[in-house]
């Protein structure tokens, strides 16, 4: 019936008998194996007054037809084998992973606006409906855009919010987005950020741009990609990398050194002798795409260039510094990179429809990734999974809180849970960690790990919890009529005394945060790096267990982190192992 249609993304595999010749046509923006994606933002292409368009497709192929809608539903599927004539496809999709109280959110989002971004304004609102993005601020480079009357005019107000903001983007010292940010019509960009008027003959400093973007009403400033990936040949957009940010466990001072930068401030045209470095920025692109990479040859691939960022975030953490992660995709298109993959739960009041189609839903949102009035900047960052952590006996989110370790140990009850699709196998727990930097960094090693691997990753098994195995069930979801869903179960014991701090360290507080990760393609709500033609027949016409099998140690493999638990341990108000004095 109508009142059970959603928006869904409808994507087609197979080997396209027409596939386009990049000397005759745009082949721009494709994936291997994809013939064809729809944003299916009504839900229907054969009933109302405005339906989605029709699915055509190449005579003489044999396909596979997938409907998804992002991270918290099942998937369903249909293979139109060659000649075939259907009228009609049916699909079903369950909502078997929702997570309550949170906003599916993404932060950095790119089309027209951006010069290197050709997705169309209608198209942006319709890949977040499809991919089940609640909330997304459009942050072109350089230009300020307002989507929301997009989302307004396709009837979309209880499905998606749109948040003005930009993309501020000096070429040569770090990208950052603020939002948000109120259009000014007046001006050709919008009112965007000139960062390349600072002080005299300069460009602004990152302090200054940081200062300027809430001058325009930002609430939120974003620190974006601020590490470039292991071996690449330019790191002109990462903002830690060019400030040369360092850390000082002995004086305890995070700082940045001019005179260490990989180049020197004139020929960035900013004051010669002025640190790059500035902590004025309320969040940091923890997550940003996929670099999937066995950086140290045990066996296990690491999302390389999310550990590379968490290894900063967690120096940020040991210092004192309650930074927001955030994950978000940097999309500049739709089938090459989707909408919300990875993104942000953010904790809300109320995360209804009708909540979304209020204004007043972007302060809250604010509120959680700034910790404004001490509201706890409770996010999870994921592909997939969604993980909730509680002191045992307490119900309430212990992210973003402080909470009591009287007497030397905390016990944390994780919660793990994920659409059948995001294989799960290993949980990690980290705990005041301060992991080496920069780009040769390897992978994190955790404070206590459990997994049900045969053979788990080098950092894992240093930290294996030998008593326990973990249990990944497979669980039915009575909101969703029944439907699996897996999920992890397990209570964690943390004792003060058992970890691992650096020297020099003062008391026994400590942060945790929580990991939860697969080895198996996301297939198929993320396509990326899975199909070729050595494979196309076993996805397109093979049974559901064969495609799983076929997908380990393939493609990007599901991953969600969450923001810390502050554990006080010693009675006081909670402190950093390396806060300043």
């Amino acid at each position: 019936s109508d009142d059970d249609l959603i928006p869904a993304k409808i994507t087609v595999i197979g080997e396209n008998p027409a596939e386009p010749q990049g000397h005759l046509f745009d082949t721009h923006d494709r994936e291997a194996g994809v013939v064809r994606m729809i944003q299916a933002v009504q839900g229907t292409s054969v009933i109302g007054t405005d339906p989605d368009e029709r699915l055509r497709l190449p005579a003489g192929g044999t396909y596979r037809v997938i409907a998804t809608r992002g991270t918290e539903y099942s998937y369903d599927s249909v293979q139109v084998p060659p000649e075939e004539e259907t009228d009609t496809l049916e699909f079903e999709l369950h909502r078997v992973a929702r997570p309550s109280g949170y906003l599916s959110s993404e932060f950095h989002v790119h089309a027209i606006g951006s010069p290197d971004s050709p997705v169309e304004e209608r198209d942006r609102v319709a890949t977040a409906a499809a991919d089940g993005v609640s909330l997304f601020a459009q942050t072109d480079h350089d230009y300020v855009a307002d989507l929301q009357p997009v989302v307004e005019d396709m009837g979309l107000v209880e499905d998606v919010r749109a948040v003005p903001g930009l993309e501020v983007t000096p070429f040569v010292y770090g990208h950052f987005n603020a939002f948000p940010i109120e259009p000014d019509e007046s001006s050709p960009n919008r009112g965007a950020i000139d960062w390349g008027d600072g002080d005299g003959d300069h460009a602004m400093l990152p302090s200054q741009i940081f200062d300027a973007a809430r001058d325009r009403g930002a609430d939120v400033v974003q620190v974006n990609h601020p590490r470039a990936s292991a071996g690449s040949i330019a790191n002109f957009m990462h903002y830690f990398d060019r400030a040369e940010l360092s850390f000082d466990y002995d004086d305890r001072v995070v700082y940045g050194d001019p005179r260490q930068a990989p180049v020197p401030n004139d020929w960035l045209r900013l004051p010669e002798e002025a640190s790059l470095w500035d902590d004025g920025f309320d969040a940091v692109e923890v997550w940003n795409s996929f670099d999937i990479a066995d950086t140290n040859e045990d066996g296990v691939r690491e999302t390389a260039r999310l550990d590379l960022v968490l290894a900063d975030w967690f120096n940020f953490l040991s210092f004192g510094m309650d930074v927001t992660p955030i994950a978000s995709s940097d999309t500049h298109t739709i089938v090459e990179a989707p909408m919300g993959m990875p993104r942000t739960y953010v904790r809300v009041d109320d995360d209804s429809g009708l909540a979304l189609a209020d204004e007043l839903i972007v302060d809250d949102v604010a509120a959680t990734l700034t910790g404004r009035d001490d509201t706890p900047r409770d996010v999870v960052l994921t592909n997939g999974p969604h993980i909730e952590v509680s002191v045992q006996g307490d119900d309430e989110s212990a992210l973003g809180r402080v909470v009591d370790g009287d007497g030397g140990e905390v016990t944390l009850d994780i919660t793990v849970y994920a659409a059948p699709w995001a294989h799960l196998d290993t949980l990690e727990i980290y705990a005041n960690a301060t992991p080496p930097i920069g780009n040769d960094a390897g992978p994190l090693e955790p404070h206590v790990c459990f997994t049900d691997r045969d053979e788990p990753s080098a950092p894992c098994a240093a930290a294996l919890d030998e008593d326990e195995d973990l249990v990944v069930q497979e669980v039915e979801v009575d909101e969703a009529g029944g439907e699996i869903r897996l999920q992890i179960e397990q209570e964690v014991t943390i004792d003060a005394g058992d970890i691992e701090t650096r020297d020099g360290a003062s008391g026994d507080d400590a942060w945790i945060v929580v990991r939860a990760r697969g080895n198996r393609g996301i297939f198929p709500v993320y396509l990326n790096g899975i199909l070729d033609s050595s494979n196309m027949e076993l996805f397109v016409e093979g049974s559901e267990e064969d495609r799983a099998e076929a997908l380990d140690e393939l493609g990007v493999p599901a991953t969600a982190v969450t923001a810390p638990v502050f554990v006080n341990f010693e009675g006081e108000s909670y402190r950093a192992p390396f806060a300043p004095e």
